[in-house]
């Protein structure tokens, strides 16, 4: 499974502490909760990989299921 083809699409992601954003809409999005605090997030095809202050790395296909790196 992975993200729906509007979000990847539209490719605006945007770290917030311990979450990331994932828009697609200018001002409609999904909220990814991490947990931990995120460095980084980016889109991989249809797939969000988020870097983690801590050196994890997790592969998001939802706002809630992931594979660790």
């Amino acid at each position: 499974m992975a993200f729906d083809s509007k979000f990847p699409n539209y490719g605006v992601i945007k770290v917030e502490g311990n979450s990331v954003l994932i828009y697609y809409s200018s001002s409609n999005y999904d909220r990814i909760p991490c947990g931990d605090p995120v460095s980084s997030a980016s889109w991989a095809g249809d797939h969000v990989i988020v870097n983690y202050v801590s050196g994890k790395i997790r592969r998001y296909s939802s706002t809630s299921n992931y594979d660790n790196v």
